[in-house]
């Protein structure tokens, strides 16, 4: 009981000395910055009977109230974070802070959720335009963005290529370019022996392989054929990025279909079956910027 009693003299004793301190030392107000000047408050005139506290510390519905420490500790400290507060909303960053509101909140996610909804009706619909509106889509996520007008137009102007965005100095980037360009990784579409090796003449190989084995996509892409053909059954053509394009002909129970997005890895379907024996083929070609090149350059079938 008396270290309680120490406890509350000490704090009072306190309390009393921040009372004279304040009361002794003019108050000065901070300098701003910024041009914004602070406005004085209107005088608000506040009924007597209301219960609430004005600035200077009297209370105006129980004087008695003010004899107790703790509960001047605690007006002090919401003035001083009320205070703080304001001057932080209305003078941060030499300006004043607008929040978003809900109503502009839904408003932003109403026009995602009509574009979500365009582009996905778009991307259902079989109509000219609407293929138009897909291979631009499909373009501009799948294929890199040129970056050699941009480079050339900002070395006209400000005489260099900026050290931030070195993507804008292809010349100084071409080998880099290279060495990343032939060390990309490819999935195996199947595991097989060529029987039928690339030629001019085919433009593709074809892979014995075992019964019912799983063809798989090579790369990430996105199915921009899925159909019958004359020469190799049912094919599927995927377009990757950097120009790359893959075909998997004689495939069965094909799991894909046009305009889907397909995965590096992800089935396709299976090899088709051989009747007299117990193995199964693909026909599988890979072009480059529209050229035919040889598929066992870019994955080993062993």
């Amino acid at each position: 009981m008396e270290t309680r009693d120490k406890v509350r003299q000490r704090r009072m004793e306190r309390i009393r000395q921040l009372q004279e301190s304040e009361s002794n030392t003019p108050y000065n107000p901070p300098e701003y910055p910024n041009t914004f000047q602070r406005v004085p408050l209107p005088n608000v005139n506040v009924r007597r009977d209301s219960g609430v506290e004005d600035f200077n510390g009297s209370s105006m519905h129980d004087l008695s109230r003010w004899n107790d420490p703790e509960y001047v500790w605690k007006q002090k400290v919401n003035r001083d974070m009320n205070n703080r507060q304001q001057d932080y909303n209305f003078h941060d960053s030499g300006g004043i802070r607008f929040m978003p509101t809900r109503g502009g909140i839904r408003t932003k996610l109403l026009i995602s959720c009509i574009l979500f909804g365009a582009v996905w009706g778009m991307f259902q619909i079989n109509h000219p335009w609407a293929n138009k509106g897909k291979a631009f889509i499909t373009s501009a996520l799948s294929e890199p963005f040129d970056f050699q007008p941009v480079a050339m137009w900002y070395e006209r102007q400000l005489g260099g290529t900026p050290t931030l965005l070195p993507a804008l100095n292809p010349v100084k980037q071409e080998e880099a370019q290279k060495v990343t360009a032939d060390s990309k990784h490819y999935f195996v579409p199947v595991k097989g022996k060529v029987i039928a090796p690339f030629e001019s003449s085919r433009l593709g190989v074809t892979l014995e392989t075992k019964a019912e084995a799983i063809v798989a996509a090579i790369d990430t892409g996105l199915v921009v054929y899925a159909g019958s053909k004359e020469d190799t059954g049912f094919t599927v053509i995927i377009r990757h990025t950097n120009g790359m394009q893959s075909v998997y002909g004689w495939v069965e129970h094909g799991r894909v279909g046009l305009n889907d997005w397909i995965k590096g890895g992800e089935t396709i379907g299976t090899v088709s079956k051989n009747s007299s024996k117990p193995s199964g083929y693909l026909y599988f070609a890979v072009s480059k910027d529209n050229k035919f090149i040889n598929p066992a350059d870019v994955v080993n079938f062993d």
